[in-house]
């Protein structure tokens, strides 16, 4: 970690999954998730003190994340390309076309003062109300595609950005569009904001637009924006309005005040910004994390020596060791001090780590899934596992552990191997899985393990009973 100027910047250095970050938001609890789309690399949550990453091998239904809000139970909802995903504080549901989601690109996640959640698609919008989702596309008033951004204003309108026709207002009966010719700064729309005094901004590819209820006033670089297309917009604590654009503008309701990588920004690309319980605002950025404290903005450049390929998995071990897996770079361990590389070399079955569990008496397992197997790692050696001792198949998406210790590992298309310590035991489509392609799994708070595939999910309740399940609307 380092610092520059006036910020503070985090980079996979840190612990973050990717540096290319899409979308962020603080939870009710007050850690900070982000949201990769570029690379595909999932998302990562902040506790303030450490990151951990979660992809598709945790639940996540596709790990291209665009978009990420919290309804009023406290869930999380993660907009994908591969459809959404809500996750409960234990474990995920996912929705696609297959439940009647719209399109199963997603940008954008708003919920309603009913507690209706309000999607936006590739083609069009969908409302989740009551288990069921209700469609609107062009059929029902609504043109063009990508609809980026989703705000309800204070007398219950629901407004949609587009991608090239403007804003769309809902009134709960018709759609009204608005674009340039009726004062709309631009009619690609990257970001709605509604602000405390319940009037919207909304940002687009020529300058961001404030709208009071009547009419718009526009903003470009002529008034002193950094940049004109608006990426991210969010009011801080004392009513300042900042935008992402080349860099970061903040305006106090008089004048903008601009922030680059002069001023220690991790980079210019500035793709969203949100500001946590202490009043500290993080932006997400081309290169890392930076976070603003007020008066200055800490640094953590990227620096050399370190993972250079895509990470998979992040696990904190008992001794608050933080193991990494990789795409080819095998695993790396940091103590709190220093980072080291074990790949093959040392022992390691294979160099690309798609999974890390640590069991009750401390070994470290890693899922490899360049053809290796399995490896349980002691403190000093590495074990390995393959087909040889009864593994399934050598190729490893997933693992969890459940509550008698025993290790479950989901394969690339040949079933699920269960480990109690001494043998494997298998389970495939023979047995009631729905399929032998294991995408994701995991443990529930009852203990069940679920399994996501190809064709569906399973579940298995600890009674050698799997149970098919499909979701339909």
């Amino acid at each position: 970690m380092a610092g520059k100027g006036l910020f503070t910047n985090y980079t996979t250095d840190d612990g973050l999954s990717s540096d290319a970050i899409s979308c962020s938001m603080i939870d009710r609890a007050g850690n900070l998730w982000l949201g990769y789309h570029t690379w595909g690399d999932g998302v990562t949550r902040y506790d303030g003190k450490s990151f951990t990453n979660i992809t598709k091998i945790n639940g996540l239904v596709d790990n291209h994340v665009n978009c990420i809000s919290e309804d009023r139970h406290g869930n999380l909802w993660f907009g994908t390309f591969g459809g959404i995903s809500k996750f409960d504080g234990n474990k995920f549901t996912s929705f696609t076309t297959t439940q009647g989601l719209l399109s199963n690109f997603v940008y954008s996640i708003v919920e309603d003062n009913s507690g209706n959640l309000w999607i936006g698609t590739l083609d069009g919008i969908s409302c989740y109300k009551e288990g069921k989702f209700t469609n609107y596309a062009e059929e029902q008033g609504l043109k063009g595609s990508w609809f980026s951004s989703i705000v309800e204003d204070n007398s219950g309108n629901i407004w949609f950005g587009t991608n090239g026709n403007g804003l769309y207002c809902y009134n709960g009966k018709t759609f009204r569009n608005i674009t340039e010719t009726n004062g709309l700064a631009g009619n690609t729309i990257h970001k709605i904001l509604k602000v405390k005094n319940g009037n919207l901004w909304i940002g687009t590819s020529k300058g961001v637009s404030y709208y009071d209820g009547e009419s718009f006033i526009n903003y470009t670089t002529a008034q002193g924006l950094a940049g004109n297309s608006i990426s991210s917009i969010t009011e801080d604590r004392k009513g300042n309005i900042w935008l992402g654009s080349v860099g970061v503008s903040c305006f106090d309701g008089n004048s903008f005040t601009n922030f680059s990588v002069e001023q220690g920004l991790a980079h210019n690309n500035v793709s969203s910004i949100t500001q946590d319980k202490f009043g500290n605002l993080w932006f997400c950025t081309s290169s890392g994390l930076s976070c603003y404290k007020g008066s200055s903005f800490l640094n953590f450049p990227f620096q050399d020596g370190f993972i250079k390929m895509e990470i998979y998995s992040i696990v904190e071990d008992k001794n608050k060791n933080l193991w990494f897996g990789t795409n080819g770079d095998g695993i790396w361990r940091y103590d709190g001090m220093s980072f080291t590389n074990f790949k093959m070399e040392q022992g390691l079955a294979g160099n690309g780590v798609r999974s890390i569990v640590e069991d009750k008496s401390g070994n470290i397992w890693f899922a490899t899934s360049s053809g290796g197997g399995v490896s349980k790692y002691n403190g000093k050696s590495f074990t390995n596992y393959t087909t040889d001792q009864g593994l399934l198949d050598d190729i490893i998406q997933c693992s969890v552990i459940d509550n008698r210790g025993d290790i479950w590992f989901g394969t690339f298309e040949s079933g699920v191997s269960c480990f109690n310590g001494k043998s494997f035991t298998n389970y495939t489509t023979k047995q009631g899985l729905v399929n032998d392609s294991i995408t994701c799994c995991a443990m529930d708070i009852y203990g069940n393990i679920w399994f996501g595939t190809l064709s569906g999910i399973s579940r298995y309740d600890g009674k050698n009973s799997l149970i098919i399940l499909r979701h339909r609307v």
